[in-house]
């Protein structure tokens, strides 16, 4: 399965160089087993998975990672940039967009598709999962450095990208929202929907229809700057009056200038070592967009009546509810199950991923 993924990723860039902007699919069932909920909550509960290897964007900024790591034990020591999964789904019902890089490092499927692809291209390929809440952008416009494989897992995801305004020198840098961008015909990805863009493409991308996760394939060509210096330092060693020359600035600055991340120095918020046996969302949230099982109230939640409607107290957080909404929650309260189907309300599917990331209700078996 992952040797034809690998293969069908790479035929989509046609050559070890591609300009092309190009398109494909594979089947939908493969691709969902490379990356789904209940894969992603395994990675984010593995203690050796660390912070800045998992980020965490709002409203296109980056949140500081004193807002989701954690002390974890690893052997005999323990770390501070531990990922704090239960954390991580707090934010993801918040709005916030999910990016764990390297996922070649956690899924040996995915590490033999980075092969094929470094095998196919003669560049080498590294995987990055980008995890969407329902109906939410997931980072603001933007180009990328390197060309980029993009393969959809789970959900779906609408793109906005225009090759026409594609970078002569490719950054990974912020690209303001323009006619041309906003006048392109939105593609909309599904599990197994893939496509091929050459660095510098604009883009930006949003959720629909329930939670999105998609991979990238990044294959980084290599830089002028990097080769020109390699080749001066060779003709210099081969020839001693160059010696003598003062040093040229080989920097990114000296050279070309690229966009440098922004680090911010933060402090470390404090985190109870109590143990949190609530159930983790990630198992549930697969099932919720499937459509499967049951939902069942696992902690108190208090009710102040209005009409048809009413303000639901949980104790870390209240919500209001009207309608149907109003009626699951009354349901839940009274001890009895909801039961999912694959054509649930949109609204009704929103309040349950809010009240599963926040860890208030659970998913049984049909």
């Amino acid at each position: 399965m992952t040797v034809e993924i690998g293969a069908a990723l790479a035929a989509l860039a046609s050559g070890r160089v591609s300009e092309q902007f190009a398109t494909g699919s594979v089947p939908a069932q493969d691709a969902n087993d490379l990356l789904n909920p209940a894969a992603l909550g395994r990675m984010l509960s593995n203690p050796l998975v660390r912070h800045p290897q998992v980020r965490v964007a709002l409203s296109g900024k980056a949140v500081q990672p004193a807002f989701f790591i954690e002390d974890r034990r690893i052997g005999t020591q323990t770390v501070q940039d531990g990922i704090d999964a239960h954390s991580i789904a707090q934010w993801l019902t918040r709005g916030a967009t999910i990016t764990v890089d390297s996922v070649e490092y956690l899924s040996t499927a995915v590490l033999a598709i980075c092969e094929r692809l470094t095998e196919e291209l003669g560049l080498t390929a590294s995987a990055t999962a980008y995890v969407t809440p329902p109906a939410r952008q997931g980072l603001s416009p933007h180009t990328d450095e390197e060309d980029v494989f993009v393969l959809q897992t789970f959900g779906s995801k609408r793109w906005l990208i225009d090759p026409a305004q594609r970078q002569d020198i490719a950054t990974a840098a912020g690209f303001a929202m323009n006619d041309g961008l906003e006048r392109v015909t939105p593609r909309v990805l599904r599990p197994g929907d893939m496509f091929f863009m050459p660095a510098g493409t604009p883009h930006v991308a949003t959720a629909t229809g329930g939670l999105s996760i998609h991979l990238t394939f990044s294959v980084e060509r290599a830089r002028l700057h990097t080769a020109l210096h390699a080749a001066v330092d060779r003709l210099a060693s081969e020839t001693p009056d160059l010696r003598m020359l003062q040093s040229w600035d080989f920097s990114p600055r000296g050279l070309l200038c690229y966009v440098e991340p922004l680090k911010t120095a933060v402090t470390r918020e404090s985190r109870s070592e109590q143990a949190d046996d609530r159930p983790s969302p990630f198992d549930d949230w697969d099932g919720l967009f499937h459509g499967a099982g049951s939902v069942r109230l696992v902690s108190g939640v208090e009710i102040t009546e209005a009409g048809d409607g009413g303000s639901f107290d949980f104790g870390e957080f209240s919500i209001k509810a009207s309608g149907e909404t109003a009626a699951i929650l009354r349901t839940l309260r009274d001890g009895r199950a909801f039961p999912l189907a694959e054509e649930t309300a949109a609204e009704v599917t929103e309040l349950l991923f809010q009240l599963i990331g926040r860890r208030v209700v659970t998913l049984r078996d049909a």
